[in-house]
């Protein structure tokens, strides 16, 4: 286990790793004044921000290295692009919020007033993609095949999780009653390459964690559903106050893996099983990074 230089910041916060183990989150300096960093076999490099002494924050990174965020642009926070050039501000007019980036470079993100939008790369405008039908959509994940998963309305009083494809929009049924109820909601917050996505099935206060296939459907499974990578292993915690990393494959079989050190509320995993997390060792924010053996 490795705690991830703060290079004296007050805390840090992991949020995505990739394959070369390239780590990506922010450091906490002034509230509300979070500054962009990647992290990488034990060197921590600040990311340039858009404006002298501006806040960032990055939110995830692909194996290009290409890594996606926010930045402070006067009193806005405006989606933006790291690449080995630097810094780069997504285009698109109103607000606009960058969520993830895949191989192929396209950027998901969110308008304001519940708009899901696609970049096709860093330098075109971004591209609305509709709804089932209702006026929201909220997007979480794509994949390398530009698959999308989401929440999305249906009518006006109404909801659906969702998966999109080369401009379909298909609704996730929940799992059949009496596992849950039919009104329960689907939420899937991340998707591989192999088409299996993570979430969780919702309804009044309650939620059951759940994975999704086109073959299976969607079935509910044992364990929190936090992080996902291509073989299809799901890494989580138990959300104990000394926390344990748990692996779980599709069918819901769990293994733990051992303390985490403490709380941890955001785990990343990639192909190579390397885990980043962000932790509260002492009550301070903490970003962690381990190989699992």
């Amino acid at each position: 286990m490795v705690d991830i230089d703060r290079l004296d910041a007050a805390g840090a916060r992991a949020m995505a790793i990739n394959n070369w183990g390239q780590v990506v989150g922010s450091l906490e300096y002034e509230i509300g004044r979070p500054r962009a960093f990647v992290w990488q076999n034990g060197k921590t490099r600040m990311l340039p921000a858009l404006e002298e002494g501006g806040g960032s924050a990055a939110q995830a990174i692909n194996e290009l290295g290409q890594i996606i965020g926010w930045a402070s642009s006067g009193v806005q926070e405006v989606p933006v692009i790291w690449t080995s050039r630097g810094i780069q501000r997504l285009p698109g007019a109103g607000i606009l919020t960058a969520i993830d980036i895949n191989n192929a470079g396209q950027v998901l993100g969110s308008r304001t007033l519940g708009k899901c939008v696609l970049w096709s790369d860093a330098r075109s405008e971004p591209v609305e993609l509709g709804s089932l039908g209702g006026d929201t959509c909220t997007p979480t994940a794509l994949n390398d095949l530009g698959e999308i998963v989401g929440v999305t309305g249906v009518t006006a009083s109404s909801s659906s999780g969702f998966i999109w494809r080369k401009g379909v929009f298909a609704a996730i049924a929940p799992p059949a009653p009496p596992a849950v109820p039919a009104e329960s909601i689907v939420d899937l917050s991340d998707i591989n390459n192999s088409g299996l996505a993570i979430g969780v099935a919702a309804w009044e206060r309650h939620s059951l964690f759940v994975t999704w296939t086109r073959q299976t459907g969607t079935r509910v499974v044992g364990a929190r559903t936090t992080a996902l990578n291509e073989w299809g292993t799901i890494a989580t915690t138990d959300q104990a106050s000394d926390s344990h990393l748990l692996l779980a494959d599709r069918s819901g079989r769990v293994v733990d893996r051992g303390s985490l050190g403490g709380f941890v509320d955001t785990v990343a995993i990639n192909d190579r099983y390397q885990i980043a997390w962000t932790g509260y060792p002492d009550g301070i924010t903490t970003a962690r990074f381990c190989q699992l053996r």
